[in-house]
């Protein structure tokens, strides 16, 4: 894992632990390793929804977990 400071840790209902940074993307711990999902953006708040998708509150708009990427769904706002 990375030096930058832990922003958020989650776990999601299969039992698996993720760990937001400050500015080196999220960490799904797994098979005693962790795996770093890249993004720049500080995550605030992570949650699943009932279809177990993961979506991520960053510093500039809403995230998801799209297979293997996170990808930026949001479309408007000041942050554009």
């Amino acid at each position: 894992m990375s030096k930058n400071d832990v922003y958020t840790i989650y776990k999601d209902n299969s039992g698996n632990l993720w760990v937001s940074t400050l500015g080196d993307g999220i960490y799904k711990y797994e098979n005693k390793e962790f795996k770093n999902y890249p993004l720049s953006k500080p995550t605030m708040n992570m949650l699943e929804d009932k279809d177990g998708r993961l979506w991520f509150g960053c510093s500039g708009g809403l995230y998801r977990l799209d297979s293997r990427d996170i990808i930026n769904v949001t479309t408007t706002g000041p942050w554009n």
